[in-house]
């Protein structure tokens, strides 16, 4: 996966905390597409405030090359040659009742 609900990072548990409150959860799940989603939307927002407008062809513009920090404390950043999103790998093992990073690729 891009994302592991139990990356210790700042950002992580100020995501997860803020979740927990919306959902009135105590152990709430977050998972790779919600991180997905997260990052998405950030970058989108971003790349309007670049901009200076919603315009589409000129968001697109602006979305090239954009960099943002994820949950996993890394940056990802959109390829300025095909808009793929750069993000790292990370692999983990079941301990118990939590999945432990033990790996990542950037």
């Amino acid at each position: 996966w891009n994302y592991l609900q139990d990356i210790d990072t700042p950002e992580n548990r100020d995501f997860i905390g803020k979740w927990r409150k919306f959902t009135g959860a105590k152990k709430p799940v977050v998972n790779d597409a919600m991180e997905a989603t997260f990052l998405g939307f950030r970058l989108w927002c971003e790349a309007v405030n670049a901009a200076e407008t919603p315009n589409a062809n000129d968001v697109l513009a602006a979305l090239s090359g954009r960099a943002v920090n994820g949950l996993t404390g890394f940056t990802v950043r959109v390829d300025p040659s095909n808009h793929h999103l750069h993000k790292p790998v990370l692999i983990g093992r079941i301990d118990g009742k939590r999945i432990v990073p033990i790996s990542v690729s950037k």
